[in-house]
C-alpha cells in the first residue's frame, strides 16, 4: 500500500486518508454504514471513493489495516477484529472460518 500511496498526488492520498477515518469511525459505530454516507462524511463524491476502494470489502480491509499499522502474524494479540467491520464470517486469524 505503501508504493500505492507514493504513486497518488497530494489531494488524491489527502482524500484516500480521509476516507479510510471517517470509514474506520463510521463502520465501528455501525457495520452496516452505506458506502455512500461514508463517501458524503469525507467530503468526497461516491466515485472518489469507488476508485480508491471498488468494494465494500476493499475499503474494509483498508481500513483495518490503517488502524493497525503495528499488525503482526506472530503476535495474535495486535491482530485486528474483523467482527464489528461486518465480517462476521472471519476468525480470530482473520482468515475465513472453515466451519468447524
Amino acid at each position: 500500500m505503501a508504493e500505492e500511496d507514493e504513486k497518488l498526488r497530494a489531494d488524491a492520498r489527502a482524500n484516500r486518508d480521509r476516507i479510510l477515518d471517517v470509514a474506520r469511525e463510521a463502520l465501528a459505530a455501525d457495520p452496516s454504514a452505506s458506502l455512500n454516507s461514508i463517501a458524503k462524511t469525507a467530503r468526497v463524491g461516491a466515485g472518489t471513493l469507488y476508485r480508491h476502494f471498488p468494494t465494500r470489502e476493499a475499503l474494509v480491509l483498508a481500513s483495518i489495516g490503517r488502524r493497525s499499522m503495528r499488525w503482526s502474524p506472530s503476535r495474535p494479540s495486535c491482530w485486528p477484529s474483523t467482527s464489528h467491520y461486518g465480517l462476521s464470517g472471519f476468525g480470530a486469524t482473520g482468515l475465513p472460518n472453515s466451519g468447524e
